[in-house]
């Protein structure tokens, strides 16, 4: 039974990598990245290189969107890395407005909340990006090690898809920096009327709330999401609660994540068949914290031309 079990599961992990067929030529996708004092130019330049490897759209553009100032040195850098168009969105002021609803003390570091709340609410509508319907979202830690001729669109799927991203199994986000959160989308829900879409990601929220206190989250270096989507007035609705409204304190003391709230976003407002969560094979997060950078897979000499 056992060995059938692994001959099935090696037989559907075949058909999927199979099904990778081609990106949805009717997606119109761009990439994005969002910039703060943390950003490692040099790490986020090596990820610009390897989009090379995403050739469902060569022609995609980049937009970098910063919220430190950027030096013409440093945007020419970034810019050489790769041979798609890139286009640099200077959202320092958005950094440097704190809301006073946030209840930040004077002279607070608060470029890590307001990070999260950009990519929580606002980066969606930000016109530059209104001619893309799909959007791939990547770090400076974001690696693709292998040609994916479908990214940065979303993989074929039977119905249109309105997220995709992964989970590192068993890697949830710190209690302390989820307090609050799942109680305050359940209270969201109950004046709103919203019932999860998801079941299963709904299920795991509540078993990971309910056992370890946790909240899951999907990655935080690769996301593809449709726009129509995410700028749903449901979907906007609950972001706005959370980023800018009633709840904007609890997401600066508390320092949620948007990867997290994306996982409660997800189980509310897309269903399964809309929604793609397996990891996707080639991309790799490197670690810069313990120096894993997998030169051998994400340095621009490691990058054969693809024909």
């Amino acid at each position: 039974m056992r060995i059938t079990v692994s001959i099935l599961s090696i037989f559907s992990t075949i058909i999927a990598l199979v099904a990778m067929a081609a990106a949805d030529q009717g997606d119109n996708p761009a990439i994005f990245t969002v910039v703060d004092s943390h950003t490692n130019y040099q790490e986020l330049s090596n990820t610009f290189s390897t989009l090379s490897r995403a050739s469902g759209f060569p022609n995609a553009p980049v937009f970098v969107f910063h919220g430190v100032p950027l030096t013409a040195e440093s945007q020419s850098f970034l810019s050489a890395a790769t041979p798609r168009p890139v286009t640099f969105v200077d959202i320092t002021g958005f950094f440097a407005n704190v809301p006073a609803l946030a209840g930040a003390s004077p002279g607070e570091d608060c470029d890590y909340q307001q990070k999260q709340r950009f990519l929580v609410g606002h980066v969606w509508h930000e016109p530059v990006l209104e001619p893309y319907d799909v959007l791939m979202h990547i770090t400076d830690t974001t690696c693709i090690t292998f040609d994916t001729d479908y990214l940065p669109g979303f993989p074929p799927s039977a119905q249109p898809l309105n997220y995709k991203s992964y989970s590192i199994p068993n890697d949830l986000a710190l209690t302390k920096y989820t307090v609050g959160l799942f109680p305050t989308t359940l209270s969201f829900i109950s004046v709103t009327g919203d019932y999860p879409m998801n079941i299963e990601l709904w299920a795991q929220i509540v078993n990971s709330h309910d056992h370890d206190n946790k909240v899951p989250k999907f990655s935080d270096d690769f996301e593809i999401v449709r726009r129509s989507w995410i700028t749903s007035p449901e979907v906007q609705e609950y972001h706005d609660h959370l980023a800018d409204n009633a709840s904007m304190k609890d997401l600066f003391e508390r320092k949620w994540s948007a990867s997290c709230i994306m996982f409660l976003t997800v189980a509310l407002f897309s269903g399964d068949d809309n929604t793609s969560t397996m990891h996707l094979p080639g991309i790799v997060e490197k670690d810069l914290w313990t120096g894993n950078y997998f030169p051998n897979l994400c340095r621009p000499q490691a990058i054969a031309p693809i024909a």
